[in-house]
């Protein structure tokens, strides 16, 4: 996590394997709307650590990503496709994306090497 010099929200970066799991939305009747107010230490560059994500899971179905770091009491709504899960005492503890995809690798092209073994292969 990354502030500007006005410590705005510039950059957020997780690192993360990801398990194909069905997940349900967040319906907007569940939630809160909030506007969210995130406190950690940074360090003089401006960047923030967090503790490892415990569970990171997306359903490709339906376009949900979900990070978790624990159970979450509330959900709110933070902007139409993101919603942030909180314990209770505020902690973050999810944050879920609708409306993500992860595009499809792109083929590699064949190497000149690749090409010649197959030619004379």
């Amino acid at each position: 996590m990354a502030l500007d010099a006005e410590e705005r929200l510039r950059d957020f970066d997780i690192r993360t394997d990801l398990t194909e799991r069905v997940l349900p939305p967040i319906a907007s009747a569940d939630a809160d709307y909030m506007e969210p107010y995130i406190q950690a230490s940074f360090d003089e560059g401006g960047d923030a650590e967090c503790p490892a994500i415990e569970e990171a899971i997306y359903d490709s179905a339906q376009g949900i990503v979900c990070l978790s770091w624990g159970a979450a009491d509330l959900w709110c709504i933070v902007a139409p496709t993101l919603a942030l899960g909180l314990a209770a005492d505020g902690a973050l503890m999810k944050i879920q994306l609708s409306e993500f995809s992860i595009p499809a690798p792109k083929p590699r092209q064949e190497s000149a090497w690749e090409r010649l073994k197959r030619k004379f292969s």
